[in-house]
């Protein structure tokens, strides 16, 4: 990590400070990817597994360097855990993908370091429309803080981010979400 974070600086300050976006733009990017999708908390065995995610974002440009964005994304998440058997006689463990979808509203700034690279940080409200649990051992909110990068060329645009779950996924349980999200979108300008 402390690599990658050492390539990028030098990456940016090799590159000419251009403007990305002109004050006042307003787009719009349709957009589909992937979730690397597990819980953090109570120290169980998880795995995480790929889901989907697509959905719209758009942004408005406050400055040439500066963006403010709002989305609306399907996200699918979950958990891939070994989990005791219930059968109290029994006590083995066995695995279990836990399934949960959300409709996640991401509310980010963005910052151009130069042309076409953005990095995100905001805050990211979900709300839960379908798990395989239980829906009364479930919360229906969940609160996230996304971060993250983008590149943009020639209007498509690759996404990379870190959904950082703040809210219980199940309750009376120390499970958050962390997804880490990959889309690929288009910008159209309006």
């Amino acid at each position: 990590m402390k690599k990658f974070i050492l390539l990028m600086l030098a990456f940016v300050s090799f590159q000419q400070m251009n403007a990305q976006q002109v004050q006042g733009d307003f787009t719009i990017q349709p957009k589909i990817g992937l979730n690397i999708a597990s819980w953090r908390g109570d120290s169980y065995q998880q795995d995480s597994y790929a889901r989907l995610s697509f959905g719209v974002e758009g942004q408005y440009a406050v400055t040439d360097k500066f963006g403010i964005s709002l989305g609306l994304m399907y996200s699918q998440q979950g958990n891939n855990s070994m989990v005791y058997d219930l059968q109290p006689a029994n006590g083995n463990m066995y695995r279990y993908k836990f399934k949960m979808d959300y409709l996640n509203i991401p509310i980010l700034a963005n910052y151009y370091l130069f042309k076409g690279l953005a990095v995100k940080a905001g805050i990211q409200p979900g709300f839960k429309i379908h798990d395989n649990i239980s829906s009364s051992m479930t919360h229906s909110f969940d609160l996230s803080i996304p971060v993250g990068l983008s590149y943009e060329y020639k209007n498509i645009c690759l996404d990379a981010r870190y959904n950082y779950g703040l809210t219980d996924v199940i309750k009376g349980y120390n499970q958050k979400n962390s997804v880490f999200q990959i889309t690929l979108g288009y910008k159209f300008g309006l």
